[in-house]
């Protein structure tokens, strides 16, 4: 099952979480976005905050954030929520897949590069000593909210980073390349790579 794409705005998207807000909600996020999530999130004690996703995206993280949800009450019917980049993204897709034998998670992308690629396609991994996403699975989340407020809070390296995965997409789909070269919002593009991506996950 594809994912369904949602492109929204932040306060929109604060709409649909307040949502879960009285039930059960555990979530796995960057510690760099907290200020930018509603306020009950930031203070919930079923959020397990990444400092450093790169260098976390291991099985030692891992293990501890599995007993965390466990500890906390996670179920089979529960939903899990994964904020941040794509470093965030592989480590909590990851655990969607494996704890419980799998429950179903809901992914918002912050960083451009995960927006377009990243947290697209379902490949969920962690990184081994024997090298980077040796241990992963395809568990494709239940939804990726698209919200491109959250670009604000990218310093210059990580936009640029993005910017080169869409430079890769203008080579790969004409739309891409016309809005590219047409210099159109990156709203739109961001939303031509994603239907792009998921196009290609779908005949894969």
């Amino acid at each position: 099952m594809l994912s369904d794409l949602i492109y929204i705005n932040k306060m929109d998207l604060y709409k649909e979480l307040d949502a879960y807000q009285e039930g059960e909600f555990f979530a796995l996020a960057d510690h760099k976005i907290k200020n930018h999530l509603p306020q009950w999130i930031q203070f919930s004690s079923k959020v397990f905050w990444l400092n450093d996703p790169e260098g976390e995206k291991n099985l030692t993280t891992y293990s501890s954030v599995l007993d965390f949800y466990l500890q906390n009450g996670i179920h089979r019917d529960s939903t899990l929520f994964v904020f941040g980049g794509g470093a965030t993204s592989d480590l909590g897709g990851f655990l969607a897949a494996t704890i419980l034998r799998g429950v179903k998670w809901i992914v918002v992308p912050t960083t451009l590069l995960a927006m377009v690629d990243g947290a697209l396609g379902g490949k969920v991994a962690v990184n081994t000593p024997a090298g980077k996403n040796l241990a992963g699975s395809f568990h494709h989340p239940e939804k990726i909210f698209l919200c491109k407020d959250f670009l604000s809070t990218l310093d210059e390296e990580n936009l640029q980073s993005g910017k080169g995965e869409i430079l890769k997409y203008a080579f790969l789909s004409q739309t891409v390349y016309e809005l590219v070269k047409e210099k159109q919002s990156l709203e739109k593009i961001i939303e031509a790579c994603a239907k792009f991506k998921m196009g290609v996950v779908e005949k894969d």
